[in-house]
């Protein structure tokens, strides 16, 4: 230390300068933390929306060929169907990526026109992720329910 005319220099940190810069240094270090956290967080969301709407297109597939096969087949009737239990499963290795209960809910499509029906249905299907034995697996950050709709028609009469 030196002192000059009253004031006194440090030759290299001082404990104020020190404190500061660890202050610095935990805050930075937790708020990166927390970002890696909700990057996890968000890549799982990802993966699991991605699965539920391949579970969602793979239904209203399965639908729409059945329309173009038999429309007047059971499940295509007006009023809710289901529940069916899907797992899609990793290509690679086979290994299930994740479960989801779909159901889905078929509505007849009105014509506003005087003495015209039209011939087509609106099918809305709903996705929703399930553990194993079938309970809702809903948590906020990690996965979601997905809702695709669609209407199937064959014209007017």
């Amino acid at each position: 230390m030196e002192e000059s005319g009253g004031v006194t220099y440090c030759g290299g940190f001082c404990l104020a300068e020190l404190l500061l810069a660890l202050g610095l240094l935990t805050f930075g270090l937790l708020a990166v933390g927390q970002l890696l956290a909700v990057t996890a967080a968000l890549g799982s969301l990802d993966r699991s929306q991605g699965t539920a709407a391949i579970a969602a297109r793979t239904t209203m597939e399965s639908l729409t060929d059945l329309w173009e096969r038999a429309p007047s087949d059971a499940a295509l009737a007006p009023g809710s169907h289901g529940p069916r239990t899907v797992e899609v499963r990793d290509p690679w290795n086979g290994t299930v990526l994740n479960r989801y209960r779909v159901t889905w809910e078929v509505e007849s499509v009105g014509d506003p026109r005087p003495g015209k029906s039209v011939r087509a249905r609106t099918v809305t299907v709903h996705v929703a992720p399930v553990e194993v034995g079938g309970e809702d697996n809903i948590r906020p950050m990690f996965n979601q329910s997905l809702d695709l709709a669609t209407v199937l028609g064959q014209g007017t009469s």
